[in-house]
């Protein structure tokens, strides 16, 4: 006898969001996140390079300062680096996580997902839920998503196999073009894996 499957009614769609059930996609929210970290990047490059030069250069001055000092020092400049640098970042995957699950699943104020239930800490129902069909479906398809990315990689590296046999002939400059190549091919696989699989 066949499985019927039913599609949800406005009704039930509606009782689902008052309970905080919502469809939405994990990998639209990944893609997101993936764009904002590629702008990220490819805007403030330079700035995190003059940043790591700064720091380099700052560490080689207090080579023969007294250790407490030279480390209260370097501790300061590195706190105050990496905080301007990473809070932009920060921000940026703040925003895209919101973002996409604000465009996926609109606003949902659903009271009763918050409210206690026994079954949360019941370990039988968790035990059920961790070793069900869904969790091990859910588990092949990370597997698989996992292993395309990886040919992904491996593809991009093999096509650039030759340009890195190539690079102790070539400058600071070309090295450091073939190399921001690489990773910005690199990431356009990435979003457009991303972009299929949501």
């Amino acid at each position: 006898m066949s499985e019927k499957t039913e599609q949800p009614t406005e009704k039930k769609l509606r009782d689902g969001r008052k309970e905080g059930q919502v469809v939405k996609s994990i990998e639209i929210t990944s893609l997101f996140q993936l764009i904002a970290l590629y702008l990220y990047f490819h805007f403030f490059t330079e700035k995190m390079i003059l940043i790591l030069i700064a720091s380099i250069t700052f560490t080689l001055q207090l080579v023969n300062k007294p250790f407490s000092y030279a480390l209260t020092q370097l501790t300061h400049a590195l706190i105050e680096s990496l905080t301007s640098a990473l809070l932009f970042l920060g921000a940026g995957v703040i925003v895209a996580t919101v973002g996409s699950v604000f465009l996926q699943v609109g606003v949902v104020i659903a009271s009763k997902a918050i409210g206690f239930k026994s079954e949360h800490i019941n370990p039988v129902s968790n035990f059920k839920q961790i070793f069900s069909l869904h969790s091990v479906v859910e588990l092949c398809k990370s597997s698989l998503k996992v292993i395309m990315l990886s040919l992904i990689f491996a593809f991009f590296f093999y096509y650039y196999a030759s340009t890195f046999r190539a690079l102790p002939y070539c400058g600071l400059a070309c090295g450091l073009l073939v190399v921001s190549s690489l990773i910005k091919w690199l990431w356009v696989g990435v979003m457009a894996f991303y972009i299929v699989v949501g």
